[in-house]
């Protein structure tokens, strides 16, 4: 199955790990494909959830996911 979900992409990578900000939560260890969009195309990104919170942006809960990268294909 395969849904869409819109993220925001925080910049604070390290290594391997990242954070998005997703209007819907994550189950921990859950796997999931993003999708990434730039400037040379399309990446599609396999990663893994570490951690889902809930976070308060702009007076809307929101959740910050940081996730493991797994492997990235073009």
């Amino acid at each position: 199955m395969r849904v869409w979900r819109d993220v925001s992409v925080a910049a604070d990578a390290i290594g391997k790990e990242f954070s998005v900000v997703s209007d819907e939560p994550a189950a921990l260890h859950e796997e999931m494909t993003l999708g990434l969009a730039g400037p040379e195309g399309r990446v599609d990104v396999r990663v893994r959830v570490l951690e889902s919170r809930p976070q308060v942006v702009d007076g809307i809960v929101r959740h910050q996911l940081r996730l493991l990268m797994l492997e990235a294909t073009s």
